[in-house]
């Protein structure tokens, strides 16, 4: 993914998490609304698949990155299918911020954070087990 200047409706934006910078939050660009304010779909540990503006998206962050939506066409069908799931309940194992981009993106809802932090957590049990193995 690359950094850009400008965001067009249906782009894949990500940003580092406000407090745990090992962490990505994504959401999706929409546009514009009736009073001029850009616009982002995200789903939000607390409130779910939900519309903010873009600078509630950012917060803050110096590090936004696009990834483009393409043809015209893919952009329009990606917002439709992200409205889908206004109001959809969070969940951090099976439907996160990562896993609601990707599965307006390609239809599959995958986090790739979630497969690196069970493989964390695999390797980690496996290391005390082995250990308290070695002890006895």
């Amino acid at each position: 993914m690359k950094r850009l200047v400008n965001i067009y409706p249906g782009d894949i934006l990500s940003r580092p998490k406000k407090g745990n910078p090992l962490v990505t939050h994504f959401g999706m660009a929409i546009g514009s609304n009736n009073f001029g304010k850009f616009e982002v779909i995200e789903n939000n540990d607390i409130y779910g698949v939900r519309i903010i503006s873009l600078d509630e998206f950012r917060q803050d962050s110096e590090n936004l990155f696009i990834e483009s939506a393409g043809s015209h066409v893919n952009r329009d069908r990606r917002i439709q299918i992200a409205k889908s799931f206004l109001g959809q309940p969070y969940s951090l194992w099976n439907f996160n911020c990562e896993h609601f981009v990707n599965l307006v993106k390609t239809g599959e809802a995958r986090s790739s954070q979630v497969v690196g932090l069970g493989i964390l957590a695999a390797g980690t049990l496996g290391v005390i087990w082995a250990s308290k193995r070695l002890k006895s």
